[in-house]
């Protein structure tokens, strides 16, 4: 058996990093657009693994950083 992880694991986990960068941008149409990504994304019950969840977390504090930024 193997241990490698899913394609989509290693996938998400290159992506995660870009989706904060975005989140965290001003140009408020790339942060809506990657929000709305993201959204779609949260709608797959696949999107609820151990690793995901904590870097949904961490899109989330990046967003509340942002907001009370402004």
């Amino acid at each position: 058996m193997s241990s490698r992880p899913h394609t989509a694991v290693v996938a998400n986990a290159k992506i995660f990093p870009v989706f904060a960068n975005r989140l965290a941008s001003h140009d408020l149409n790339e942060y809506i657009n990657t929000a709305k990504k993201l959204k779609n994304w949260l709608g797959s019950e696949k999107a609820y693994y151990p690793d995901a969840l904590r870097n949904v977390s961490v899109g989330i504090l990046v967003q509340l950083d942002r907001s009370e930024a402004q």
